[in-house]
């Protein structure tokens, strides 16, 4: 199932046509815990979790990571946001938002 939601000009969305996995890889090594995760690893959780994106036109501005039994839990993870727009409550709906996506 796919999901959207938008806030300020801002797309959060699991879309599989809009997510840029190069992109969210590298977005993710800038990460201080980034580099411990080889691209290939990054890239097979992104794959195997519910991926969400956020997108301010075409330009990737964060992500957020679900891990899910499907049935009684989920849990967040790799949730990252663009340090232009942090402290702007972005984290927040990527929290929000893509909890009710699943």
């Amino acid at each position: 199932m796919i999901f959207t939601a938008e806030k300020d000009g801002l797309l959060l969305t699991n879309d599989p046509a809009k997510i840029d996995y190069e992109a969210l890889c590298d977005l993710i090594a800038k990460q201080y815990w980034g580099p411990s995760r080889t691209r290939r690893t990054t890239r097979i959780a992104l794959e195997n979790s519910y991926t969400f994106v956020l997108l301010e036109g075409d330009t990737l501005r964060g992500c957020a990571r679900i891990i899910t039994d499907t049935v009684t839990a989920a849990y967040i993870e790799d949730v990252v946001v663009d340090d232009q727009l942090r402290g702007r409550g972005v984290g927040g709906l990527a929290f929000g938002q893509g909890l009710c996506g699943v």
